[in-house]
């Protein structure tokens, strides 16, 4: 499988994680995340961790059907949907998500949902629309993380640098030992000349994470060049 559907993937079955276990009373994670499903979200969890997404959907369309946690399960399909590369469809299960908290029968938060809207309108490459949508999410919910990472990556894609190293460093406030953020804000320092704020970032990414070989990559070179390297594009 390509990189780009790794990354995809591996931001799916976080969110699954912490939708099904992080409990409503918990200090930590995601605000706008509770706990969620329970016996019926096992098994498509189960699928997962064994690498069988098709499979994980099959199981939540059918406690979909049998009228389980009906918000919380068309998110999980909606994610499992982006992350097997059918946004149109991840967009229509997150929609629908959406008008079910409206009726009040799910514990998770609109500006989540808001936020996963966002995501799937981006790798739909409709990148002004999701970060409208990460606006929406982050004006009812500020500290909402998800939709404050995806605002970020947005404005960089449209070439609004210094608005999206703004809005890393919002986020790094509250998540200053978040390795793929300070990879992402420390690239966008080099292109905007900041060679020293970029090194710091760069290397507390790596050493947080070795594995952000790109990011290393680009540490590398501007210890080699004496303060100045060009970013790369990405980390992998």
């Amino acid at each position: 499988m390509g990189r780009g559907f790794r990354r995809s993937w591996a931001r799916a079955l976080t969110g699954l994680l912490l939708l099904v276990y992080l409990p409503v009373t918990c200090a930590v994670g995601p605000p706008g995340v509770a706990a969620a499903g329970g016996a019926e979200l096992e098994k498509p969890l189960l699928y997962l961790q064994m690498g069988l997404p098709e499979l994980a959907l099959h199981e939540l369309e059918k406690a979909s059907a049998a009228g389980g946690a009906e918000a919380e399960i068309l998110v999980l399909r909606g994610l499992l949907l982006e992350a097997l590369g059918r946004p149109e469809r991840a967009v229509e299960t997150f929609t629908a998500a959406e008008q079910a908290v409206s009726s009040g029968s799910a514990v998770l938060s609109r500006p989540a949902i808001k936020a996963f809207l966002g995501r799937a309108a981006a790798d739909r490459g409709r990148v002004d629309e999701a970060v409208e949508l990460y606006r929406e999410a982050l004006s009812a919910d500020p500290s909402l993380g998800l939709a404050r990472v995806g605002l970020a990556e947005g404005l960089s894609r449209l070439g609004r640098t210094e608005e999206a190293i703004a809005e890393y460093e919002r986020f790094l406030e509250d998540n200053p030992d978040d390795p793929e953020a300070l990879a992402a804000v420390g690239q966008l320092y080099l292109v905007t000349g900041r060679a020293a704020e970029a090194r710091r970032a760069l290397e507390m990414a790596v050493r947080l994470n070795p594995g952000l070989t790109e990011a290393a990559e680009a540490l590398r070179r501007l210890k080699e060049g004496g303060g100045s390297a060009r970013p790369l594009k990405g980390n992998g």
